[in-house]
């Protein structure tokens, strides 16, 4: 049980890391549209987050500070933004 909220902890860590960086590279207000995986090789990610699903992260780390099960998003062109 404890290495399960360990789990939760770090995961939210990487969600969050990877979401700051997400937005420094598509804009502030974009969130990663669910199947958005951060790509391998690419040097404007950290290599410990290759291949990490941001997009599933970031909608669990929305999820629980709106209390729902799922994000509401839009797409707007090539950004998803949080409807506000």
């Amino acid at each position: 049980m404890f290495s399960n909220i360990i789990y939760k902890i770090k995961d939210a860590q990487i969600a969050q890391l990877g979401l700051e960086l997400y937005q420094d590279i598509y804009g502030q207000d974009t969130i990663p549209p669910i199947t958005f995986l951060i790509p391998k090789d690419d040097d404007r990610w950290p290599i410990h987050l290759w291949g990490y699903p941001l997009g599933i992260g970031v909608q669990k780390h929305i999820a629980k500070h709106l209390g729902t099960t799922t994000a509401t998003t839009t797409s707007n062109s090539k950004k998803n933004k949080i409807r506000r």
